[in-house]
């Protein structure tokens, strides 16, 4: 039985990921935190973790089952996580589309064995890994970000490091 390490996410266009890119540069210039690539750029709605190939089936009809509307979010601030040792960017103030985008996931995964791993949903984007000590001060210029739908992503270990595939997408 193969087992693959999964999550539900927003997904960002190019455009938003060279914005996400240059601002992480520009803030972490002077950093020794490892960037995170840009292709794996992403906001976690849920993180499920290691399972077998036979429940994507399952995690996919819940997905479907899913009403949202698009929404927009503003990343306008950065910020460190000492214990994970992480620098992220985040809205100031997560907007009500996106929330109700992950409430209504995790209502869906809850009858599939699923809790939620926190107690209050942080919306953030990792840019860059093993961070050491907090990063300088800095004025992130707002990334507008309208999003249309969330993916199924797996986490995949290469000779190169993890790369983040996307499984199955659904608009939002």
């Amino acid at each position: 039985m193969t087992e693959r390490r999964l999550f539900f996410a927003l997904w960002p266009d190019d455009a938003v990921r060279e914005r996400l890119v240059r601002a992480a540069r520009a803030w972490l210039v002077e950093s020794d935190a490892r960037p995170v690539r840009a292709g794996n750029l992403h906001l976690t709605l849920a993180y499920l973790g290691l399972m077998p190939d036979w429940r994507i089936a399952e995690l996919c009809a819940a997905a479907g089952r899913i009403e949202a509307g698009p929404g927009t979010i503003t990343l306008d601030r950065v910020g460190w996580w000492k214990k994970p040792r992480v620098a992220w960017m985040a809205p100031s103030r997560a907007p009500s589309a996106l929330l109700d985008l992950e409430s209504a996931l995790w209502a869906e995964l809850g009858p599939l064995g699923w809790r939620r791993d926190h107690d209050e949903f942080a919306p953030h984007i990792t840019v860059a890994r093993k961070q050491s000590h907090a990063p300088q001060a800095f004025r992130l210029d707002p990334i507008e970000w309208t999003y249309a739908g969330f993916v199924l992503c797996e986490s995949v270990s290469t000779r190169d490091g993890v790369r983040y595939e996307v499984i199955e997408r659904w608009p939002a």
